[in-house]
């Protein structure tokens, strides 16, 4: 069957709206745990530099579970959490969405950040960017993460699947979307795209505001109003994430829903 994308994202949007008392009441240690690997971050402070990538690993656990949690409180209409909380699945649905995170982060690693230290680089000197540059900017890295979106797009079903404790191989998963693997991206990107605008324009703001990097002054730093205005900021960026975590959590799973001839939970 080929998956209906536009109502897909709208029974998404529908059931996180109808589950709002349950998104903030998730949110709460979610937020709680995020907070806390905030204060490591501080007090380890040069040590972690050695290890930011790892490190961002850690930061994306808080944001995993609560992406498992979600896909069970979506099976689990009227309870205030399912029970058990966890089940057999869960491991599996941690390491997978862990090597997603890595395969999201590779080629950004890889050729966003070089390509970043050149532009910078070009920008002091003043020197026009190399076909080189151009090259990674303008095709290798946005060709490169269509294909792994495409191909974790196609993936995707076993995270339902793992948190919903039913059995399904990579293999299986990879047959049961074939044909669907663009329709699945297509959903995914319109589902997130609200949201990772209004992430864009926290940063715009937290960047126009200097929230971004060390303080530009030690006035700035020790003032109040500064500290409760990052503080405030970065709450509110968390919140928007956890946001955008349901959300594509959501169309996962009514996208499974619907492959495995199981009525919408959110009827459109």
């Amino acid at each position: 069957m080929k998956l209906p994308v536009t109502r897909i994202v709208i029974s998404a949007y529908g059931a996180v709206i109808a589950d709002l008392w349950r998104f903030f009441l998730l949110t709460v240690p979610a937020l709680a745990v995020i907070v806390a690997l905030w204060l490591v971050r501080l007090s380890l402070g040069p040590q972690l530099q050695g290890f930011a990538s790892a490190w961002l690993l850690v930061e994306a656990l808080p944001y995993i579970l609560f992406g498992l949690m979600w896909f069970r409180i979506h099976e689990s209409p009227g309870a205030l959490f399912p029970k058990p909380l966890f089940g057999t699945g869960s491991s599996a649905f941690i390491i997978f969405a862990v090597l997603a995170c890595l395969l999201i982060w590779l080629p950004v690693y890889l050729f966003a950040f070089p390509m970043l230290f050149q532009f910078l680089e070009t920008a002091r000197t003043g020197a026009p960017p190399s076909l080189s540059m151009q090259f990674q900017g303008y095709v290798l890295l946005p060709g490169t993460m269509l294909v792994w979106l495409y191909v974790l797009s196609r993936l995707s079903q076993v995270l339902p699947a793992a948190a919903l404790d039913e059995d399904r191989s990579l293999k299986a998963t990879w047959d049961a979307t074939a044909g669907n693997g663009v329709r699945l991206l297509a959903a995914y990107l319109l589902a997130g795209l609200p949201v990772l605008t209004l992430v864009g324009l926290l940063v715009i703001f937290s960047i126009s505001r200097g929230h971004f990097g060390a303080p530009n002054s030690i006035a700035m730093a020790t003032q109040g109003s500064y500290v409760a205005e990052r503080v405030l900021t970065g709450l509110m960026t968390a919140v928007l994430w956890l946001a955008f975590t349901a959300l594509l959590a959501t169309v996962a799973a009514e996208a499974y829903r619907r492959l495995t001839g199981r009525p919408p939970r959110h009827q459109v």
